[in-house]
Order: C-alpha cells, then sequence, then structure tokens
C-alpha cells in the first residue's frame, strides 16, 4: 500500500476577506501553497457564477490538482 497523502484547502468567501485576499486570489496562487496545501473553493451548486467568471479556474487549477492526485495515488 503506498503511503499518500494531501490536505485540500476549501476557501470560503468570509475567510479570505478577513486577510484581504478574496477567493479567487487564494485559489490562483495555489502553487504558493503547495506542496502542504491545494485551495480549493468550496464544492458547492451556487459556485456556478463564480465558476463561469473565473475560467482559469478549469483550465490551470483542475489539471494540477488532477496531476497532484494522480502522482500520490500511483504505486512507488
Amino acid at each position: 500500500m503506498v503511503d499518500a497523502q494531501a490536505q485540500l484547502l476549501i476557501v470560503g468567501q468570509a475567510p479570505g476577506r478577513r486577510c484581504g485576499k478574496t477567493l479567487a486570489d487564494t485559489v490562483h496562487a495555489f502553487a504558493e501553497y503547495l506542496p502542504e496545501y491545494f485551495p480549493l473553493p468550496y464544492p458547492s451548486p451556487r459556485n456556478r457564477l463564480w465558476m463561469r467568471k473565473n475560467p482559469w479556474f478549469t483550465k490551470l487549477v483542475v489539471p494540477a490538482l488532477r496531476r497532484r492526485l494522480e502522482g500520490l495515488l500511483q504505486p512507488l
């Protein structure tokens, strides 16, 4: 069995605003949080508008997340 670890940092709207960053800022800067965390928007149907306003998410972040998880799940 492979010992793999991934921590997904699920980001909501409010915490980011208190830190001076928006949800989009935090998720777009996902590489700054790697390899310890991978920030993602909260999974909700209400995020469809956010995803339409941020097309870079499906072009940049989703493929990077897939590569990260595939790398963790491949046997050593």
